[in-house]
């Protein structure tokens, strides 16, 4: 009888210590939460200052403005582990993403985080202009050289920009490619190619129907047709040594080869 009751005891103190031991337990759960909480809302890994780097001062401060925005707008529920300037509440690749969509003359966007000066640091590369998109006079963008349109342009009725007048009324949007299938690099090329031969043209067509480029037609000066496909500068040595004004058109859609029509001449294929 007397072993039963020790027995029972025992149990009854073992119980109770195992409760001791889940309540220290708990409590050291809960205080290491309010612990890392604090950690997560304290100044330690606020993020003190958001840097703007290669791009032009006043566009900088937009930039600066808006990743400011991005990183204090949250949901409550992120709120909750986050301050509004915390370096764990947001991703830097997201960052990098929404500063690509919101300003479309920037591209090559970089986000990177110093978590000992605690700042953020954004580099960025601004887009270069091309030409000039237009599907009329009045709806013009400027395209760089991926064919990536970033800004809207000046309305023109000249040639002294470069531009492409687009045959479709089809509208475009910043941030959009120009319809144009092939390798699109060659349109800075083209435009050289007529600033060597002193065009007078600095608009070239986009025939979508025919999928071709060409001159808009000039006098004294031949209509070209240029591969959306290939540089067309392995042509320039053999034209500079043609007489331009007598020419009705140069052909250059052909892999390598030159195709000329000779003002006065049966040319075998009319454009």
């Amino acid at each position: 009888m007397h072993d039963y009751v020790q027995g029972k005891q025992e149990e009854k103190r073992r119980k109770k210590a195992h409760k001791v031991h889940f309540i220290v337990l708990g409590i050291g759960i809960f205080l290491c939460c309010v612990g890392i909480l604090w950690f997560l809302h304290s100044s330690l890994y606020t993020v003190s200052r958001i840097t703007v780097e290669n791009i032009d001062p006043t566009l900088q401060a937009s930039i600066t403005q808006s990743a400011q925005e991005y990183i204090q707008d949250r949901s409550w529920f992120s709120s909750l582990f986050f301050n509004t300037q915390s370096f764990f509440g947001f991703r830097m690749s997201t960052l990098a993403r929404k500063i690509t969509e919101l300003y479309p003359i920037v591209t090559d966007v970089t986000v990177s985080k110093n978590y000992i000066t605690r700042t953020v640091t954004i580099t960025a590369r601004e887009r270069k202009k091309v030409a000039l998109w237009c599907v009329t006079t009045d709806a013009c963008w400027w395209f760089d050289e991926t064919g990536t349109i970033f800004l809207e342009g000046p309305s023109t009725q000249g040639q002294l920009i470069d531009k492409i007048t687009s045959q479709s009324s089809d509208p475009i949007s910043l941030g959009e490619k120009i319809p144009i299938q092939g390798d699109v690099s060659v349109i800075g090329p083209i435009f050289s190619f007529l600033d060597a031969l002193h065009a007078p043209a600095k608009n070239i067509v986009w025939d979508r129907d025919r999928d071709e480029i060409r001159t808009d037609v000039y006098p004294q000066f031949p209509t070209m047709y240029f591969s959306i496909h290939q540089n067309p500068q392995y042509a320039l040595p053999e034209l500079q040594k043609q007489n331009i004004k007598s020419l009705v058109y140069v052909d250059l859609t052909s892999t390598n080869r030159i195709y000329l029509c000779v003002r006065g001449s049966l040319c075998d294929t009319h454009k």
